[in-house]
C-alpha cells in the first residue's frame, strides 16, 4: 500500500515538475534523495537542479548538498556552497542561516558528515545572518545554533549583528 501511494504521490509530482512547479520538483527529488523512500542518486540530481533553476530553496539546499557530500555529482564543496547562496539570494532563510553558521564558525553541521575546518569569513557569516533576519525575523536565534559549537562565538555573532544594525540583538 505504501509502494502505491510513493508511486501516486511520484505521478503527481511529476505533472506538477513538468509544468514548471518548483516545489513539486523538490517533492520529487526528495523521493530519491539518499533520506528519502526510493533511494536514486542518479534520478535525484536532475530534479533537484530544475527545482532550484526554477527558483525552489529546498531543490536548491538539496543540490548543494549532494555537491558538498559528492552523492550523485562529484564532490565540489565550492560549488555547493555557490548553490545554497544562489537560495539565499532568492529568499530561502534557511540557506541564508546556514549561511551564517558555514561563514562565522567554519564548520557546517547541517550534513553528514560534519564539514570542518572550512573557511572563515565572519564578515560574510553577518552579512548572510542580516539576510536572514531581514527575511524572517525569528532568524534571530542563529547564535543558539552557534552556541552548539561555541557558547562565545554565539556571544560574539549576537555582538556583531547588532554593530551591523540588527537592533533585536542589542543588549
Amino acid at each position: 500500500a505504501q509502494r502505491t501511494a510513493l508511486q501516486a504521490a511520484e505521478g503527481l509530482w511529476s505533472s506538477a515538475c513538468q509544468a514548471g512547479s518548483g516545489r513539486a520538483c523538490s517533492h520529487r527529488a526528495f523521493l530519491y534523495s539518499s533520506a528519502g523512500p526510493l533511494p536514486d542518486p542518479a534520478r535525484h540530481f536532475p530534479l533537484t537542479r530544475r527545482a532550484c533553476d526554477l527558483g525552489e530553496g529546498s531543490g536548491c539546499r538539496m543540490q548543494a548538498d549532494a555537491y558538498l557530500r559528492g552523492d550523485g555529482v562529484p564532490k565540489k564543496i565550492e560549488t555547493g556552497y555557490e548553490v545554497l547562496e544562489r537560495a539565499c539570494q532568492g529568499a530561502d532563510v534557511a540557506s541564508c542561516r546556514r549561511l551564517a553558521i558555514v561563514n562565522y564558525t567554519g564548520t557546517d553541521q547541517s550534513i553528514s558528515p560534519v564539514l570542518n575546518n572550512l573557511p572563515i569569513d565572519k564578515e560574510a557569516g553577518i552579512r548572510f545572518g542580516l539576510r536572514a533576519c531581514r527575511l524572517d525575523p525569528d532568524s534571530a536565534g542563529i547564535s543558539r545554533q552557534i552556541a552548539f559549537a561555541s557558547k562565545p562565538l554565539a556571544t560574539q555573532f549576537d555582538a556583531d549583528m547588532c554593530s551591523a544594525g540588527y537592533q533585536p540583538l542589542c543588549r
